[in-house]
């Protein structure tokens, strides 16, 4: 069986557009696609068999003249659950481009309309983040300084929750055994001292009766590994 062309993609997509009220036709001026309801309103598509930067851009240039933009693809089944595919609607869903696939699975093709082409509400997308706002303003104000390189993957990042789990370390080598208590009064801004300590994520600490702490070897080590957070200790704390 011979794969699926971009051209296959047409007679489905035109077939939708006439449902929608519109006179269709290929290749308008460069366009793939073109629909126009009532004389005035203009529809493009744009084909392509998979959805990439090529396509949007190509998406974004037709929006100087149509009033609604659209780009069609094959579907595919595999990958438009993954967070991937739903990150990237969310970026057609700002540029106001919207996405229809192909099945052609099924007994005739198919047209599903996975996003329309609709104006973007910025104060409603910042009002429905508002949490995320407050929690990113929370984590930048936690940390003492920036330890981390932009652009890093695949690697430890140094956030407000490590930083304060390694305070905690570093107040304990300093002190030998400390009580939750004296820690917290110790370091003040540090946050939920009592669960850290509970939960003992990394493993830096070393209970040695009820309520009270040393730090154990791997904390030696993060204070050793980390040695550009513990200057700042020293320097603010003592």
């Amino acid at each position: 069986m011979m794969g699926i062309r971009e051209t296959d993609l047409y007679f489905p997509v035109k077939m939708w557009l006439e449902s929608k009220g519109c006179s269709v036709k290929a290749e308008v001026n460069d366009i793939d696609v073109v629909g126009i309801m009532d004389d005035e309103n203009i529809l493009a598509v744009e084909l392509k068999k998979k959805l990439n930067l090529e396509v949007v851009n190509q998406a974004v240039l037709r929006q100087k003249i149509a009033d609604f933009t659209y780009i069609a693809v094959e579907h595919d089944f595999k990958s438009y659950d993954s967070k991937r595919f739903q990150d990237t609607l969310n970026t057609l869903r700002r540029l106001e481009i919207g996405l229809l696939t192909v099945n052609f699975r099924a007994l005739e093709p198919e047209v599903y309309v996975v996003l329309e082409a609709l104006p973007f509400d910025r104060s409603r997308s910042m009002n429905s983040s508002k949490k995320a706002k407050a929690k990113l303003i929370k984590e930048f104000h936690r940390r003492s300084g920036d330890y981390n390189n932009g652009g890093s993957s695949k690697t430890k990042i140094m956030t407000g929750y490590r930083e304060d789990c390694l305070r905690i370390a570093w107040l304990l080598k300093q002190n030998g055994t400390l009580t939750t208590k004296e820690i917290r009064n110790l370091s003040p801004t540090c946050l939920k001292t009592t669960n850290l300590l509970n939960q003992n994520y990394y493993n830096w600490y070393e209970r040695v009766a009820r309520g009270e702490y040393r730090i154990s070897e791997l904390g030696e080590l993060a204070l050793v590994q980390h040695a550009g957070v513990v200057r700042f200790f020293e320097r603010t704390e003592n």
